[in-house]
Parts: structure tokens; C-alpha cells; sequence
């Protein structure tokens, strides 16, 4: 869990009034995932809407942000019932982040395994090293990622993983709300 190197604190990520109960409903699902995957009691509030309408929106940051170098990456696990097979035991950090906080960019690691795993975000990955198969659920085709190999995956996108080699990555998310840590 990230708890082991920052842990992140509860945020309140909240949704203008006007927005569907189809988003709201979306933002569950995203806290589920979000506190799964990072540890968190609570990362998307539902409840001050109204705090949300009247706060101006956060400029982007204009400093150079660097991120310490790091041997090992805190555990980061797969919710446990989307493993399949194998011993996918994952690894990763967020290293840097926008400052409204809805793009952030880090560092993924992952062992031999199979899962299945819902993007919760927009992901961008650049494969550093190792290989993976990923099948976008509901499709046969593969597509092999090795090092070197950049690649997309859209919000809400469902695949399947096949980590046939120790795979580790660069990543950057977009987030539909800003990601408090």
C-alpha cells in the first residue's frame, strides 16, 4: 500500500450540482477503486457539491516538479478478485502532479500473474521493461506491450493482463476529478 512511503489522506473531490446521477454514480465506483488501489478511507466526496461550485478552479502549476529517485517501489495491490492466476504482485508510486491535480504521472511494477483490472482514468504507459499481454475485454485481440512500447487506455476500458515477464512502467493518468493524496 502507498501508506508505507506517503500516505495519502482522505480528500474531497466533489461534483458541480448540475452533473448526472450517472457521474455521481461513476464516482463511487471510482472511490472504490481509488481507495482499493492507494489505501484510502475516502477519495471522492459526493456530499459538498456546493463547496465545489463556489471555489475557483486551481491554476496549473509553473514550477518544475522533480521526483526523488526511489529502489523500490511501495506495494501497490490488485484488488485481490481480479486475480486470475499467478503471483501479479504490484508495485508503484505517484511521483508528480499538476496543480489541479487531475493529471499525475508515476512509476508500476508488476510480477508473473494474470488480473483482470477497469482503467478508473485515462492512462498513458511507456513499458521500461518485461512484457505483458493485455485483451480489451469483449475482444480476442492481443496486444503485446515490451519495453520501449507506449500505449492508451481510455476511461472505463476493461482488460485482461497476462504479465509473462517482471513488466515495469511509466505512467501518466488523467483523472475526471482532482486526486487529493
Amino acid at each position: 500500500m502507498l501508506d508505507s512511503w506517503a500516505a495519502p489522506t482522505a480528500t474531497s473531490m466533489s461534483f458541480h450540482h448540475s452533473q448526472s446521477e450517472s457521474t455521481r454514480q461513476a464516482a463511487v465506483r471510482l472511490n472504490r477503486r481509488m481507495s482499493d488501489r492507494f489505501g484510502c478511507d475516502k477519495l471522492v466526496s459526493t456530499t459538498d457539491i456546493t463547496e465545489r461550485q463556489t471555489s475557483a478552479r486551481k491554476p496549473m502549476t509553473t514550477a518544475i516538479q522533480k521526483a526523488e529517485p526511489i529502489s523500490t517501489l511501495p506495494d501497490m495491490p490488485i484488488e485481490p478478485s481480479w486475480i486470475k492466476g499467478g503471483n501479479p504482485v504490484a508495485r508503484g508510486m505517484i511521483a508528480t502532479q499538476s496543480g489541479d491535480k487531475r493529471v499525475s504521472s508515476g512509476m508500476w511494477s508488476c510480477e508473473p500473474g494474470t488480473f483482470e483490472w477497469t482503467f478508473a482514468w485515462d492512462e498513458f504507459v511507456h513499458v521500461l521493461e518485461g512484457e505483458v499481454d493485455i485483451v480489451e475485454d469483449g475482444t480476442e485481440s492481443v496486444l503485446t506491450l515490451r519495453a520501449g512500447d507506449l500505449a492508451h487506455f481510455p476511461l472505463g476500458m476493461k482488460t485482461h493482463w497476462h504479465v509473462k515477464q517482471p513488466v515495469r512502467k511509466f505512467f501518466v493518468i488523467r483523472t475526471p476529478e482532482p486526486l487529493e493524496l
